[in-house]
């Protein structure tokens, strides 16, 4: 077994709660096995799974593993408090908002305290946003900061926790594809998700679904991404779905096919039970899963252990990330073709002026 099956292997175990046989595992591999973890920023599941799994370390590598548990454990107790402070303050001005990805979806985890927290995003629509923004400057005395691009989110810090609010959950470079993904978000009933005794705020659970999977196409295709997210994506699979519901997004936005072969990856790697899946995935779809994990396994976490340049600017940077992209867009072009058109005809040449002017 490679260390890539064996992490595999655990992280399974962790996400699904399945025991595996008992074993000792040296030194060296330990310590090649939590690198490769920490590059794909599943730390926290691989150490949880050691520990359920009662795997015999040597005396300084089982220190190491319940250390790292337990400050990604506080880690996420913070974020936790953060993100319910955050709740408190909307909810007494009644300013409507909704928390998305990884601050809500750890939740869903067995073990939730186990996952690598993030930051904490949020979304308020246009009659919230400003009445949001106000609110949290008057009582939190924080300074925003724009994006790179100035044209989906303001972010924050407080109490060393990073807060991304934003007024577009993700911009698509084609206007067709961008009016079907607004209206899904529209369109989403307001839900709730229960975190330390508190009803957090949450999309739908079909657009939370499709919503998480294209932010995780989205960086995936741009700039990397590591098992973390398709972590969160398995574990929002292993939920309840209007499937119907998700086949017509899915076609309406020209995405199934990615859809389905990232299916492919949390069943035949993470574990997941294909009879969970909202839509069916086949032969074609397995195709895609070693191509698609070349990738997350180079670039690890955001791609950031395939950059050659650690400063994300000036030329050489821009051309190195371009032929990147031009290579993901056309490897993976069958993935989703509607998308791939408008980034190869609005969104390169958009970037291509951006990068000129700065």
């Amino acid at each position: 077994m490679t260390r890539t099956d064996f992490l595999f292997q655990m992280i399974a175990s962790a996400l699904w709660e399945k025991p595996t046989r008992a074993f000792e595992m040296p030194s060296g591999a330990y310590k090649s096995l939590m690198d490769l973890a920490d590059r794909q920023t599943v730390t926290g599941l691989l150490c949880q799974a050691l520990m359920s799994n009662n795997v015999k370390l040597q005396k300084m590598d089982a220190i190491n593993t319940f250390a790292n548990l337990r400050d990604i454990q506080d880690m996420n107790e913070r974020l936790n408090a953060e993100l319910i402070a955050l709740c408190s303050l909307l909810n007494e001005r009644h300013i409507k908002f909704v928390v998305v990805k990884g601050a809500t979806i750890g939740a869903l985890y067995p073990e939730a305290s186990s996952r690598m927290p993030g930051d904490v995003d949020f979304y308020c629509d246009s009659d919230n946003f400003e009445k949001a923004k106000a609110a949290i400057s008057e009582t939190w005395k924080v300074e925003y900061r724009e994006d790179d691009t100035g044209e989906q989110h303001i972010s924050f810090m407080h109490n060393a926790i990073m807060f991304e609010m934003h007024y577009l959950l993700l911009e698509l470079a084609s206007p067709r594809l961008q009016a079907v993904f607004n209206k899904m978000i529209a369109d989403s009933r307001m839900c709730f998700r229960r975190i330390d005794g508190v009803d957090v705020p949450i999309l739908s659970p079909e657009a939370e679904l499709i919503y998480t999977y294209l932010h995780l196409y989205h960086h995936f295709i741009e700039l990397g991404v590591g098992l973390r997210q398709i972590c969160d994506f398995a574990v929002l699979l292993n939920q309840h779905y209007d499937d119907n519901k998700i086949r017509l997004i899915l076609e309406e936005l020209g995405i199934k096919r990615g859809f389905t072969a990232f299916e492919a990856i949390c069943v035949e790697k993470l574990g997941l039970d294909e009879a969970v899946l909202p839509v069916a995935i086949d032969k074609r779809d397995r195709k895609e899963i070693e191509p698609i994990l070349r990738l997350v396994l180079e670039g690890g976490n955001f791609g950031q252990y395939d950059q050659k340049y650690a400063v994300r600017s000036g030329i050489r940077y821009y051309l190195d990330s371009f032929i990147k992209k031009i290579r993901n867009y056309r490897q993976f072009y069958s993935l989703s073709p509607a998308m791939m058109r408008g980034l190869f005809f609005r969104s390169i040449p958009k970037k291509i002026g951006q990068a000129l002017r700065r």
